[in-house]
């Protein structure tokens, strides 16, 4: 299945909501997320995806906050058709998006620039995502203290 920008931008809304079971709905049962750098690096299935990227909002619930920043920057020569929506780009069965998380506790917080490449399957379903940090440290130590 090609992929698509607007559905890829539902897919951010879904996860901007906080609500798991929304997500459910875009993600394959077998998917795997690569969290690049950082520790552990993979996730397999959807549990653990969900149980991974809804860390921060329940870190929101308990006393921080949370807030993804689309970021609406497209370069480069991309050939073929490409279907850009927001921050997302859609090409073959690809979809790109940049976003910024803005995470605080207490008295710290951190901005952190991320890139996220899914692969859309057969199913049309996510079954596999990239994510790379702009500082894979930092945030690191942020969510999971070091």
């Amino acid at each position: 299945m090609a992929a698509d920008a607007a559905w890829g931008r539902a897919q951010y809304e879904a996860w901007m909501s906080g609500n798991e079971n929304d997500l459910r709905n875009y993600l394959d049962p077998n998917v795997v997320w690569h969290a690049v750098g950082a520790t552990p690096d993979s996730y397999n299935g959807i549990d653990s995806v969900l149980n991974y990227i809804g860390r921060a909002f329940r870190m929101a619930r308990i006393g921080g906050e949370f807030d993804i920043k689309p970021s609406n920057v497209v370069s480069g020569d991309l050939h073929g058709e490409v279907d850009v929506v927001d921050n997302v780009i859609a090409h073959g069965n690809y979809l790109i998006g940049l976003h910024t998380a803005i995470s605080t506790r207490g008295v710290e917080s951190l901005a952190d620039r991320t890139l996220l490449v899914g692969r859309v399957g057969e199913n049309g379903l996510v079954t596999e995502v990239w994510q790379f940090f702009e500082d894979v440290g930092a945030t690191q130590d942020f969510y999971l203290g070091g």
